[in-house]
């Protein structure tokens, strides 16, 4: 039983618990205000920003991260096009999400966009659903704080990975390729 909670235990970096939680923090905060400026629901900007944030934090390192976080602006911004145009011509119907939604993905699968443009899709629709609970907000702007959010969320995903690698770095710097850390 001690060697299993040691073993439990070894696996926590406490430091990447705080700076992941800090990333979240930051990237709710920083959504929140950003939507907040626009219009009424910033609670829509700090869910994306998190979201984003959450996904780029699952990478294994900064490489990875920045891969994923490429393919999420990508995804956003696919999304955000296809949903903008529609309803900057048309009003939001079951029947028109359904429709963008097909356009989206055979774009998608023509463009060859990674796990089949799961980004995109969930742009998209969350776009359309925020026209449809909002719908005094203009489209464009719509489209664009969703783009934005996403593309915060990215970049602080990706730089609290990246200060998670430096620490770590130093952190075996300093203990040395000899020296043993207590288990």
């Amino acid at each position: 039983m001690g060697n299993l909670l040691r073993d439990i235990i070894s696996r926590i970096s406490l430091i990447q618990v705080l700076l992941r939680c800090m990333g979240i923090v930051l990237s709710y905060s920083v959504g929140a205000h950003l939507t907040g400026q626009f219009h009424a629901s910033s609670y829509m900007g700090a869910m994306l920003a998190c979201t984003s944030t959450i996904v780029v934090m699952q990478a294994e390192d900064v490489r990875d991260s920045i891969h994923r976080g490429w393919l999420r602006v990508v995804g956003t911004l696919i999304g955000a096009i296809i949903a903008t145009t529609y309803l900057q011509f048309y009003p939001f119907t079951l029947h028109g999400l359904a429709i963008s939604f097909c356009i989206l993905e055979v774009i998608c699968m023509a463009m060859r966009v990674p796990d089949g443009g799961t980004v995109a899709a969930m742009t998209l629709i969350i776009i359309s659903i925020i026209s449809q609970e909002i719908p005094d907000l203009p489209p464009l702007k719509n489209g664009v704080l969703r783009f934005v959010e996403g593309t915060i969320g990215v970049f602080i995903g990706v730089g609290e990975l990246w200060i998670v690698e430096q620490m770590q770095t130093l952190y075996h710097k300093k203990i040395g390729p000899n020296r043993k850390t207590r288990t």
